[in-house]
């Protein structure tokens, strides 16, 4: 196949793929809005003959939950319960699988045993959030809740960025130019969920949220843009994860890759190694920095591509990237309310409008290197109590 023809086969695919596709699965369906179940830990499975949505009460919900459905009927017992091993690498766990006949079929709900490692979220709908700041009465942590949900579903799939803020109005060739296409994919990050994480709300809630909305809105830029920038961003993203994972990945790194990836990036911060008669850290520990990690870093861009598609000029930028942040910015205070008892910080203030984009470029990265900092007291306290444990333990030996 010549060049000519390979790009010709790239265009084709650019026009014709649905970006929200690759947040969809036929067999996967999320169905955790009002489920409650038994702790993993006790193992308890679920009745027989029972629907999912009315197993309730006096047990704890489930933060992280997959209801599967087959055509074919269950034989034998209807409450089974087996243990199966995720597939995934970063989950490092097993996941318990309960079985129970339906009308027409056999249906399992798949639950993540006691694990601290999130899972990636296909979809929006799965999520639901434990964490909420402690000081809220229950109706403001039930409107706070409501409020993550109902951003989530704007802002995490390219389908409710569509409805949202407008379908490509010219398919085949694109209606936004490369520099507002950067632009507003600028302004799409997820700039709100790094604030959220510094008024209590966990960032393993947080860090799926995030890569998914950046996905979501890269997707949805990807899209829109002409032709040129949208065949050029695939053959950038596919040439580069093959490089790097040997698969022409044109949608980027996937939530597992990047797991991995940050995982690495802490585990060597922490040099670990430096210690070894001491006590390492909790894995909860590794896993929020690599929370935090993602979190940060689905709220940044590459400042070369920036300077490359830089304009100096906002207004001449069009009416699009103005209605865009005039929807966005209702959407983050909508968010942020101080419904919540969380006054507003100025990076959500003064975010995103047309004539304010580089200085909420500026804010994003002042809140990053305040986190930077955080980070690395954190980082120097660690290794002291790590030399002081180290000390402790060497002299308990010549003592003994």
């Amino acid at each position: 196949m010549s060049f000519a023809s390979s790009i010709l086969l790239l265009c084709c695919l650019a026009f014709f793929a649905e970006p929200g596709e690759a947040f969809q699965s036929s067999s996967w369906k999320a169905q955790c809005s009002n489920l409650r179940i038994q702790p993993p830990a006790t193992n308890v499975a679920l009745p027989s003959k029972q629907s999912i949505c009315s197993t309730a009460a006096t047990t704890i919900p489930v933060t992280r939950c997959y209801y599967y459905s087959t055509d074919s009927s269950a034989d034998g017992d209807s409450s089974q319960q087996a243990t199966i091993r995720q597939n995934d690498s970063h989950l490092q766990s097993s996941i318990i699988a309960h079985d129970w006949q339906t009308g027409s079929g056999s249906s399992t709900f798949l639950q993540l045993s006691s694990s601290p490692m999130p899972s990636p979220f296909p979809l929006a709908s799965e999520i639901q959030f434990r964490s909420k700041p402690s000081s809220l009465k229950t109706s403001q942590q039930e409107e706070y809740q409501k409020r993550i949900q109902d951003w989530a579903d704007l802002y995490t799939s390219v389908e409710g960025l569509r409805n949202h803020f407008g379908r490509n109005a010219n398919r085949l060739w694109g209606d936004l130019d490369a520099v507002t296409a950067r632009r507003i994919y600028q302004t799409l990050l997820p700039t709100a969920l790094l604030w959220l994480a510094q008024t209590g709300v966990q960032p393993q809630d947080l860090a799926p949220l995030a890569y998914q909305a950046r996905k979501a809105a890269k997707l949805y830029i990807r899209e829109r843009s002409q032709l040129p920038a949208r065949v050029g961003a695939h053959l950038i993203d596919g040439i580069r994860q093959f490089r790097k994972h040997g698969k022409f990945q044109t949608q980027g790194m996937t939530y597992e890759q990047i797991w991995q990836k940050y995982r690495k990036v802490i585990m060597d911060e922490q040099n670990i190694e430096e210690f070894p008669s001491s006590d390492s850290l909790e894995e909860e520990d590794v896993v929020v920095q690599i929370c935090y990690k993602i979190l940060e870093k689905s709220c940044t861009t590459n400042s070369y591509i920036d300077e490359l598609f830089a304009s100096s000029n906002d207004e001449g930028l069009g009416k699009e990237l103005q209605q865009i942040s005039a929807i966005l910015e209702t959407d983050v205070h909508r968010l942020l309310d101080p419904v919540v008892g969380i006054p507003f910080p100025s990076a959500v203030v003064n975010m995103p409008t047309a004539s304010a984009t580089k200085n909420t470029s500026q804010e994003q990265r002042h809140l990053i290197r305040r986190y930077h900092m955080l980070k690395r007291i954190a980082r120097v306290k660690q290794r002291l109590l790590l030399q002081h444990r180290s000390k402790k333990h060497k002299a308990a030996t010549v003592h003994t």
